[in-house]
C-alpha cells in the first residue's frame, strides 16, 4: 500500500503540532512526531542519530542544557512531503552542555531544519546551523585570535 502525501492543511496541523511540543518543551510529544526508526542528522549529539527514544533523549538534554531555548522569526515551505523550517535560536547554557558546567552565556544561531514527512511522521531530518560559533557564545569552547 502506497501512502498518500498529507494534505497541505495536516501537515500545517502537524508543524503546529512540532512548535508547540517545542514552546512548552514536551519531549514525549516531540517523540511521538517522529517514525520509530527516524535519522535525524545534527551539529551536535555525534552526527546522526538514530531512533525514537534516541531523538527524544537527544531533545530532553537540549532542554534541560537551554530551559529557556526558542526558536524565533520561523518560516515553512513546503513541498510535498518536504518541509524546510527556517528560524533563528535563542538559549542560555543554564544546565551545563556536553558534559560541561553551565556557563551561563546565552547563543543566537540561525538554522534550518530539513524534514521528511511520511505517513504523519518525521522519518528524517537534517539540522543545519554554526555548532562551532554556537560553542564560541556559549563559552565552552575559544576562539582563535586572528
Amino acid at each position: 500500500m502506497v501512502a498518500e502525501a498529507m494534505t497541505p492543511d495536516a501537515m500545517k496541523t502537524f508543524l503546529e503540532r512540532r512548535k508547540q511540543a517545542i514552546v512548552t518543551r514536551d519531549v514525549d510529544a516531540l517523540g511521538a512526531l517522529y517514525s520509530e526508526d527516524a535519522v535525524v542528522d545534527t551539529p551536535a549529539g555525534g552526527g546522526t542519530t538514530k531512533g525514537r527514544r534516541v531523538i527524544e533523549s537527544v531533545y530532553r538534554n537540549w532542554f534541560d542544557s537551554f530551559p529557556d531555548f526558542k526558536l524565533e522569526n520561523e518560516q515553512y515551505v513546503v513541498e510535498g512531503e518536504q518541509v524546510a523550517h527556517i528560524a533563528s535560536a535563542v538559549g542560555t547554557n543554564a544546565g551545563g552542555f556536553m558534559g560541561l558546567p553551565a556557563t551561563g552565556k546565552q547563543f543566537h544561531v540561525n538554522l534550518a531544519f530539513l524534514l521528511t514527512v511520511k505517513d504523519g511522521l518525521i522519518v528524517r531530518e537534517r539540522r543545519i546551523y554554526d555548532f562551532t560559533g554556537m560553542l564560541v557564545e556559549i563559552g565552552v569552547l575559544k576562539a582563535k585570535p586572528q
